[in-house]
This record gives structure tokens, sequence and C-alpha cells, in this order.
């Protein structure tokens, strides 16, 4: 059985986009199905949602009004996680740092199936593609220049969490998986099937969108097996070993992105005065009660966990003594 990090070779930008259109999409109001003969249509409002005509967009229009502002951040997240999700490599990582946070009964897995779906909470932040730039934010490198006035930043996965209570209800949940219990393979029919909600901003000012996934059977199996893997640096042109944790499949595919340098993964946009300010908060006693806290709190959990942010731990101990 093959490891992930042993799959091919990293995918092109034109096998990433043939993914994003193998994601069909349906009409928000009657469900139906995109095809040939009759392409969807987007709101010009959010660019968030779509239809099959024009009757079913009159239809909605009465409960669409009242969040269509609010969805064109969504649209953002959506493209970003769909994007993510286009990549192979990408979704087996998090697939297994899914496993490894839920701690399926890996013994007998996948042999029974889970009585409910599972549910997890996936937050996206949007970094500097440069750490230089990062630690200028923070306040790191007092002797430096301020940070360029646009910079260019990258999607990271901040971790894999419970979701809120509240966030997605049951029904949602298995309306959801729903689609994917019918229409995979049927030899992994009793694999865990669940829900990723992906997140960006905060807990209370947040935008979502939800995904339904099953963590096959081979997933499973890595997972059981612990096997420590390797990934490629391009800094010091070799491989480092990691170790089979949730992090370690967390930090594969933040260095992954970071890296792509020529945006192959369609996962790199300009940062927001937003994104900035998170990072600024993140270096120092935010208060826990801030809107901007959970985000602050991720990057300094990923600080932790992440190696190329040894060098800023470092320098933030010795401020301490």
């Amino acid at each position: 059985m093959a490891h992930p990090s042993e799959r091919q070779s990293p995918q092109t930008t034109k096998e990433i986009k043939r993914n994003i259109r193998g994601a069909r999409p349906m009409c928000d109001y009657c469900h139906g199905s995109e095809t040939k003969e009759n392409p969807l249509k987007r709101c010009a409002g959010c660019r968030s949602i779509s239809y099959c005509s024009r009757a079913c967009q009159k239809q909605n229009w009465p409960q669409h009004k009242e969040v269509c502002p609010d969805l064109r951040t969504k649209s953002i997240l959506t493209k970003l996680a769909t994007t993510l999700l286009a990549n192979a490599d990408f979704f087996h990582f998090l697939k297994l740092a899914i496993a490894i946070y839920l701690d399926f009964d890996l013994e007998d897995a996948p042999s029974l199936p889970l009585a409910e779906p599972f549910t997890v909470l996936v937050p996206l932040l949007i970094e500097p593609e440069d750490i230089l730039d990062f630690a200028r934010l923070r306040g790191d490198l007092p002797n430096e220049t301020n940070p360029p006035e646009k910079i260019q930043g990258i999607l990271q996965v901040g971790a894999v969490l419970p979701i809120p209570e509240g966030l997605l209800s049951k029904e949602a949940v298995m309306s959801l998986t729903n689609t994917i219990r019918d229409d995979d393979d049927p030899l992994e029919r009793d694999s865990p099937t669940g829900a990723i909600v992906f997140m960006m901003g905060s807990l209370n000012n947040r935008s979502i969108t939800e995904v339904p996934i099953r963590i096959s059977s081979q997933i499973l199996a890595i997972a059981k097996e612990g096997q420590p893997f390797m990934q490629f640096i391009i800094a010091t042109r070799g491989y480092r070993p990691r170790p089979m944790s949730l992090f370690s499949c967390i930090e594969y595919i933040n260095i992954a992105i970071r890296q792509d340098t020529q945006d192959t993964f369609l996962l790199r946009r300009d940062m927001s005065p937003m994104d900035e300010m998170i990072i600024r908060k993140s270096a120092t006693e935010y208060d826990r009660s801030d809107d901007g806290s959970f985000a602050c709190g991720l990057i300094k959990l990923r600080m932790k966990k992440e190696y190329i942010y040894e060098a800023l731990l470092q320098d933030d101990s010795d401020k301490d003594q």
C-alpha cells in the first residue's frame, strides 16, 4: 500500500483545474445538476451560488437577498477550499489528519460503519508567502524595514478542531453525507463519512463552507500503521523525515503551498488588511474575548508545531528572558 508521500509528483495547474471542474455544482433552488446543454449561471451579486434558470433564481430571491452580501466573502472561502481539495496530495494528507484527530477504532477499521457522520472544523488562514514579511508584521525584526504595501499571501491550513456547538445541524450533516453515500465505491460504503467545515475569520464573524468527505479504508490503514514519511524541503534541497501525526500532515500541506512559488496550486492571493491585522495581533498579549483572538491563537499554535517558525519562536523566548 503506497504511503501518500510516495504518490505521484505534485499535480499540475491543469490537473487541479480539471479536478475543480469535476466537482459538479447544483442549482441552489431545485438542486438540479449542471449539464453541457444547461450550464449553471452564478448569482452576479455574491458569485457564490448558482441557478439552472431564471425561474429558479426568481423563486429563491426572497430568501437569498438577505444573505447575498455576506456570501461574497463565502465565495472566496469556497473557491480556496475547493482548490485545496482539488489537489489529490493535499486532500490525502488532510484526510489523514482528520483520521488521526478523530481517532477511529483503527484496530477494527474499516469493518464497522460509524453510527453517525462525523464533523470537523478546519480553519483556513492567509499568511505572507515570505516568512520575513510574517516576522516584520509581528515586529520580530525591529531593525528591518516595514513590510511592503502589498504582501503576497498564501493559504495555510490552521488545524483540525471540533465543531462549535450549533454551527452545523445534524440534519445538514446527514444531507451532505447522503450525496456521497449513494454515489461512491460500494466497497467503501462502511467507511466513515462526514463533513469538513472550512472557516475563515473569527468565531463571531466568520464565513464557512461545508464539504462532504469519506475516509477510505486505505487512509485508515495508513493512519493505523503510523509510518513516518519524507518531505522535500526546497531551502535545503533535501528530504526531512516526519512522524505520522495530525500536525505533521497539516505541516506537509502548508510547506508544499509555501514552496509553490509559481502558484501551480492556485492558492495564492494578496493579503487583506484583516489578514495582516491577525498576524500583528498574534505577537501581542491579545484579549481572549477579542473577535480576532481565535485566528491569533491558531497562528501561535502553528508556530509551536511547524519547523519554519523555529527561529521566530527562539527570538520570542530570548525576549522573555
